[in-house]
């Protein structure tokens, strides 16, 4: 079961990464630590980013919320869990009106810096793969 994004604005990239996910199960290496820990790290990475981005402080704050729901989704989940749970956070967010682009870019840059993820699946793999995520 996967929650529709695919009309929600989510690219291609972020479409294959999410199928990605679910095939191969790559090593989460937040997996299970307590979601406040990876809160934290979220935090630290995407304040960073939206400092230099010079958003308002109010827009900002959204931002870090989103990270904050992609850092629990990220300590609980692996696989096919992990990818439902980023679908709902990404559609949640893109319902809320935060632009695509941007959020597409902050959950690849959680996904690699704070889970270790591999956010390149084509590129690790050779070819393209497939993303039908419904």
């Amino acid at each position: 079961m996967a929650v529709r994004t695919h009309g929600a604005g989510l690219n291609h990239e972020t479409r294959s990464l999410l199928a990605h996910l679910r095939k191969n199960r790559p090593e989460n290496r937040v997996l299970g630590q307590k979601p406040e820990v990876v809160k934290a790290q979220a935090h630290t990475m995407v304040s960073r980013i939206l400092a230099a981005s010079r958003l308002r402080l109010a827009d900002s704050n959204q931002y870090v919320w989103f990270a904050q729901d992609v850092a629990a989704a990220l300590s609980v989940g692996q696989g096919e869990m992990l990818a439902y749970e980023l679908e709902a956070v990404l559609h949640r967010w893109l319902v809320f009106g935060l632009e695509p682009k941007t959020v597409q870019l902050l959950l690849r840059v959680l996904l690699r810096d704070v889970a270790g993820i591999d956010v390149e699946p084509e590129a690790a793999h050779g070819k393209p793969e497939t993303a039908d995520t419904g």
